[in-house]
């Protein structure tokens, strides 16, 4: 059975090797491989995620999943346990109904950014305010460059410190 098993595994590894050294189809764009600036100040990210909170806390909900790419994961945890995994759209409609229940504000209050001309993660502590108590928390984004050269959220993971 584990002779059988490592057999599996290892077909499925050489597979998944295989497939990741393939050439992309030509109908993909050219990559730039100028690697992003590896700091809290990179202005395009930077920018997509002051919109992220300004939009959240203004309650601009069309805003807000905009910055979302479209097969985005949004995974919320309290104490090691997933609470929940959404898609964006299901997630974004949450976050509305919340926000017209009562308007809150969210903003950063660190950042750290790290990656290359595709991908980027940054990890941003929070302080949100205006329900019964102030509240902080760590957000983890996985941020890529769409087809035109934007930057999208691709998955969000959050949890409260406090």
């Amino acid at each position: 059975m584990r002779t059988a098993r490592r057999a599996m595994m290892g077909a499925a590894l050489t597979a998944a090797l295989h497939l990741s050294c393939a050439s992309p189809p030509e109908s993909l764009p050219a990559v730039d491989s100028t690697p992003v600036p590896q700091n809290p100040q990179d202005p395009d990210i930077r920018r997509v995620l002051d919109s992220y909170f300004a939009s959240w806390s203004a309650g601009d909900m069309a805003t807000y999943r905009s910055l979302f790419h479209d097969k985005a994961v949004i995974v919320a945890t309290a104490g090691g346990i997933a609470v929940y995994s959404l898609g964006v759209d299901e997630f974004v409609r949450m976050q509305e109904k919340a926000q017209a229940a009562r308007i809150r504000t969210e903003r950063m209050t660190s950042l750290e950014v790290r990656g290359d001309s595709m991908a980027a993660v940054a990890r941003v502590e929070w302080l949100l305010t205006g329900g019964p108590r102030e509240m902080r928390g760590v957000d983890l984004f996985t941020l890529m460059r769409d087809h035109a050269g934007a930057w999208r959220i691709t998955h969000l993971l959050f949890y409260g410190t406090d």
